[in-house]
């Protein structure tokens, strides 16, 4: 390659150190014209894509002190996010470093030159980034301060001292993404480096919290922050010494380089060693009072409404939008179009619910639409039933959208939903292209041997290249078309891309793009005998749809390279998508894999799909949970670009909080006990009772009911103990009272019970005086009631988790089935008012001091039965363990099953603890036994080792003494 030589002479450039020179200064220098005053903003710099071409960027995060002393504030970097805390990345700081070395003013690196696009990602993160930061900051300063006055001398006891009982350090972890509550504490314990001095090492800190949420587990960011402060050494001593340093991208263009340090070459191998994949969209480096300018042009842009947007509280995804929209954005004057791609193969989970929202709902905020696309590229899995019930449930989540076109009886997505299979002849043709380009091959290998060759494992290997990957495009062609033809049998074959089967992303590997399948698919028949990958398929139908923003969740983010790689290197797909990963909905104890789902439904579990004990859409909408509530959720959990466990306590927080202000107040008795009142022998009514406590039964006629009472009524069993605890107010002693909801108090005279010593009824008597009042002389407890004459016999279902505490992995010997709660569902026999009688299925009642209550589809199917499902319980009602379902098993039995399993771990010897307990988790242990590398093949981060180590010392001690009482 040739070096442009630096046309205006200057010598001093040679001389920059990075570490101390600011961006202005910079700028003066790499103005490319020696007459010119001004910055350098309107040089041009075609000859800087002439000499590189593409130039990709690695896909690692750094935080700002691993750039080794750069001003990061006064060089701001603008940077395509790949997700999580991607904020600052290795790349970033070499492509600064070829601009300083070889005079490039600030530009645009866009591959293959196709065309010259901003996409300004770093101001769209800048408050977000500065947020992050700040909680970082605070709790590293909480924890210094209380290092310094033990001392320097912080112990870890302390430490989960102040976890414990600090709510401002809890704040700070909540800001992080972590529950203190359900968290480790010697996860969080290993995050902090102290100091000789007590204090807390704040980079150090940001980078452990980056690896505790997973984002880059497999990189060691600790290794890897040494190594770029040698780079930049390195170049720092090459330009002290008056040399040019040319440094480049590792590319797969037609101007491929290695990259370069001065005459020491970094293969791509190298840095694979060092964790850094590369591959990726360009980088975008910009000034920053450029950056600055549009960040506040985007700040508050006003929307296709004509209302001004908020100054801030706008989640990435918001922002990516509206930067795009904003005058010189990507998409400016375009119309907004996401898509939802289910995958026709099960019925969609509560986790489907929260993209659902983003995707329709982003669409709709921003005046544009969304396309409902069935990805159904396999036709051994997928089914009419499914297509027609995730319409259904789509339609209904997105009820809480407020669409006007959905008001009207529309349906929320555009057109008609989209499928695969719509474009399975341009897909075709797509691949033809990249065949003919020289960028696909079919591969004859066995699939064994496919895999064999893909290398990876502990030390990430590189692969070998297939014996076949060297056809000709004729041969290719040829092939391609006789697998269409059938052929060939199914296995036998397989179309891939040719990209580099050394490249340390796995799924840059001469991945797969089609396969031969004989099977018939549900809407094209048997007119296809190949079929595309999902990863094929997935960018190329954003692209024929015209999608302008493709959402995804984090587990596509790795792959965004191929689906990247695809468009670039097919010369006739319609358009180019771009794509953003947010954090997907994970609740604590769901299960929502559709594997486990069907086995339950299959082997009669639940009752099916919409068993309202299952977090499917069917299940929860049948529960009684209304799309308003799925939307509070979703709007809760907020959107994020790293991943964490939403409590389902939280979930039901949300249910509650839709359910209180429109849910009918409604008398029922769940588990009755008879109460005869002996003074009372009229009968009456009780009017004007309003279905809400703010509403007017004489300005609100309608709202209102009348309630019946008589000599007998039910009460709950629970309302009256024969040995009441200290600080019961209910019935218990003779002489106790309570206060009937709506009616008199009533004093307990006698107990009546059956030959077996059971309590079968009650006899009160009662004050006529208190009827409409509380006395003025003492307090009763209030309890709800029934009136025995008139009630309704109902089965109300009290819906409780479906599976107990499940630990992760699950011991051997056991799957998730043996975790299956026994009161998953309780089956109360109730007497409910008469009232319930003319329910509708929309209705929502609170059963007063029970919960929150939806009718059952059983109310309205023949034969009809009056039930009901509780969607959530109040709060108050914690207290009930079997209305609760927490679980049947004694604590007698509970400490039996803790001591079998305790036996159980005993007779395992350490070196195989892991292997045995936890083996699907890791791929390499060390001589200990103690796990090194994750099941992928990537090494673990030392602080999980450290963990890990400690785990495996309490097993050695457990094993000693399990072989020393022998």
């Amino acid at each position: 390659m040739n070096v442009p030589v630096d046309p205006c002479g200057r010598p001093d450039v040679f001389d920059l150190d990075l570490t101390t020179t600011s961006w202005k200064r910079l700028r003066k220098w790499l103005a490319l014209k020696c007459d010119s005053e001004d910055d350098g903003k309107d040089v041009d710099i075609s000859f800087l894509l002439q000499h590189f071409g593409s130039l990709p960027r690695t896909m690692l995060t750094l935080y700002k002190a691993i750039s080794g002393g750069i001003d990061w504030d006064n060089a701001v970097l603008v940077l395509s996010s790949v997700g999580g805390w991607m904020e600052y990345i290795f790349s970033a700081y070499v492509f600064f470093t070829v601009f300083c070395c070889l005079n490039i003013v600030t530009g645009i690196f866009v591959d293959n030159a196709k065309a010259l696009k901003v996409a300004d990602e770093e101001a769209m993160h800048h408050e977000a980034m500065k947020e992050r930061q700040k909680w970082i900051t605070e709790v590293a300063e909480l924890f210094s301060k209380i290092s310094v006055e033990k001392d320097a001398k912080l112990t870890k006891d302390d430490f989960v001292y102040h976890v414990t009982n600090s709510d401002r350090i809890n704040t700070c972890f909540y800001h992080l993404g972590i529950n203190t509550e359900t968290t480790n504490t010697d996860e969080l314990w290993e995050l902090f480096d102290i100091d000789d001095s007590g204090c807390i090492d704040q980079d150090e800190f940001a980078i452990g919290i980056k690896q505790f949420h997973g984002v880059a587990r497999s990189i060691d960011l600790f290794k890897l922050r040494k190594e770029v402060r040698e780079i930049l050494k390195q170049l720092n001593k090459i330009m002290a010494e008056g040399r040019r340093a040319l440094v480049t991208g590792w590319s797969q263009g037609p101007h491929s380089e290695h990259l370069l340090v001065g005459s020491d070459a970094m293969s791509a191998a190298y840095l694979a060693q060092l964790g850094i994949p590369f591959g990726g969209t360009p980088v975008v480096l910009r000034p920053p009072e450029e950056s600055l300018q549009e960040a506040k042009a985007a700040a508050a842009p006003t929307s296709p409404s004509g209302k001004e947007g908020p100054p801030d509280g706008r989640n990435f995804l918001e922002k990516w939008i509206e930067a795009d929209l904003a005058p010189q954005g990507r998409c400016h004057k375009q119309k907004v179009l996401t898509r939802f791609p289910p995958e026709p193969n099960g019925y969609l989970h509560i986790g489907h619910a929260k993209s659902i929202m983003i995707n329709f709902g982003l669409a709709h905020k921003y005046g544009g639409e969304c396309n409902l696309r069935f990805d159904d590229t396999n036709p051994d899995t997928e089914e009419t039933e499914y297509v027609e019930a995730i319409q259904e449930d789509v339609a209904w989540v997105c009820q809480a959208l407020e669409m006007e076109k959905v008001k009207k009886g529309g349906k929320p997505w555009k057109n008609e939903p989209v499928y695969a299979s719509d474009y399975f002849q341009q897909m075709y043709d797509f691949a033809i292209d990249l065949i003919k380009h020289g960028k696909a091959y079919v591969d004859s290998q066995t699939p064994e041997e496919v895999q064999k060759n893909r290398g990876g494992g502990a030390n990430n290997l590189p692969g070998v290249d297939s014996a076949y990957r060297n056809r000709s495009v004729e041969e290719n062609l040829k092939l391609f078309r006789e697998m269409q033809e059938g052929k060939h049998a199914e296995g036998s074959m397989l179309l891939r891309a040719k990209i580099d089967m050394k490249h340390p992303n796995m799924n840059m590997r001469d991945p797969p793009m089609y396969r031969i399948r004989f099977s018939h698919h549900h809407r094209s028949g048997d007119q296809w005998k190949v079929y595309p990958i999902y990863d094929f398929a997935h960018g190329n139908e954003d692209a024929i749809e015209g999608v302008t923003h493709s959402i995804c969740t984090l587990e596509f983010e790795n792959h965004r390279a191929l689906y990247d790689w695809f468009l670039d290197n097919c010369t006739i797909v319609p358009s180019r998508p771009y794509q953003k990963e947010f954090a997907r909905l994970e609740v604590q104890g769901a299960v929502t894999s559709k594997r486990k789902l069907l086995r339950l439904v299959k082997e009669g579990h639940v009752t099916g799909w919409d068993d309202p004990r299952l977090l499917t859409i069917r299940g929860i909408r049948r529960r009684g949970v209304r799309p308003q509530g799925i939307k509070r959720m979703a709007d809760g959990v907020g959107v994020s670009d790293r991943n964490s466990t939403t409590p389902f306590e939280f979930v039901e927080e949300c249910w509650r909080e839709d359910l209180e202000p429109i849910s009918k107040r409604r008398l029922a008795v769940l588990d009755p006990l008879e109460v005869e009142i002996i003074d009372y022998e009229k009968e009456e009514l009780i009017e004007g009772i309003t279905d809400l406590p703010e509403q007017s039964a004489s300005s609100q006629p309608s709202c209102a009911r009348t309630l019946s009472f008589s000599k007998k009524i039910f009460i709950e069993q629970s309302d009256y103990q024969e040995n009441p605890p200290e600080g019961y107010f209910r019935l218990g002693a003779i002489g106790s009272e309570v206060k009937l909801r709506h009616s008199y108090v009533i004093k307990l005279v006698e107990v009546v019970k059956d030959s077996s010593g059971r309590v079968v009824k009650l006899k009160c008597s009662h004050d006529s005086s208190t009827r409409d009042v509380m006395p003025a002389d003492r307090k009763p407890k209030v309890i709800h009631w029934v009136n025995a004459k008139d009630c309704l016999d109902a089965e109300v279902r009290l819906i409780n988790p479906l599976f107990l505490p499940m630990p992760d992995p699950v011991p051997e010997g056991k799957d998730f089935l043996s975790y299956i709660n026994p009161e998953a569902m309780v089956r109360c026999k109730a007497k409910v008012e008469k009232a319930l009688s003319n329910c509708v299925l929309e209705d929502r009642f609170q059963f007063e001091r029970l919960g929150y209550f939806a009718p059952d589809y059983d109310c309205f199917t023949e034969p009809k039965k009056l039930s009901f499902n509780r969607v959530v319980p109040l709060k108050e009602s914690a207290d009930k363990k079997k209305i609760e379902g927490k679980g049947t098993a004694s604590r007698k039995e509970e400490q039996q099953k803790q001591m079998a399993e305790k036996e159980r771990l005993m007779k395992i010897p350490p070196q195989e603890f892991f292997k045995s307990e936890r083996g699907d988790e890791f791929s390499a242990y060390d001589a200990e036994g103690v796990p090194t590398h994750d099941k992928e093949g990537n090494p673990l981060p030392k602080s999980s080792i450290k963990k890990l180590a400690k785990d495996l010392e309490k097993q050695k001690k457990l094993h000693e003494s399990w072989k020393a009482s022998k």
